[in-house]
């Protein structure tokens, strides 16, 4: 029933917008700029690192660069964040050190 209930398309894009409103209020200072940018100028593809827990950050920041490819859980939680990323344009990659990463 959850399950059904998280890949409901108003339940994404209410998460969505829950998360676009908390990034909203965050200020994010990059450190070393110039780095990102010497990777793209040779055409190569950056990557990269989050924590759980400045996931919200993250989006803020990473709203503008597509395509991003972004590591979710196999969890219940990771369903509905799965979703969100979704709708954001980036692709989730579903797994972790303990459930389907390999």
């Amino acid at each position: 029933m959850i399950k059904r209930l998280l890949k409901l398309p108003i339940v994404m894009y209410i998460g969505l917008l829950i998360v676009k409103i908390i990034s909203s209020t965050y200020t994010i200072r990059i450190v070393g700029p110039e780095i990102e940018k010497n990777i793209l100028k040779k055409k190569q593809v950056p990557i990269y690192a989050s924590w759980h827990q400045r996931f919200f950050p993250g989006i803020t920041l990473f709203a503008a660069r597509k395509p991003i490819a972004i590591m979710i859980s196999q969890s219940r939680d990771g369903e509905l964040i799965s979703g969100i990323v979704n709708r954001l344009g980036w692709r989730p990659v579903r797994g972790s050190s303990s459930r389907g990463g390999a």
